[in-house]
């Protein structure tokens, strides 16, 4: 969720079409994933 709004936030300073709040949730979501699954692992 904090990666979306970065995303946001840049998409609206850069005036981008929202490419940015994707980029974000998606990589915020998998980090979220990737750090469960590190965390749950060892």
């Amino acid at each position: 969720m904090v990666w979306g709004g970065v995303g946001w936030l840049i998409d609206k300073w850069l005036g981008l079409p929202n490419v940015g709040l994707l980029i974000g949730l998606i990589g915020g979501a998998a980090a979220g994933v990737y750090l469960t699954v590190k965390r749950l692992d060892g």
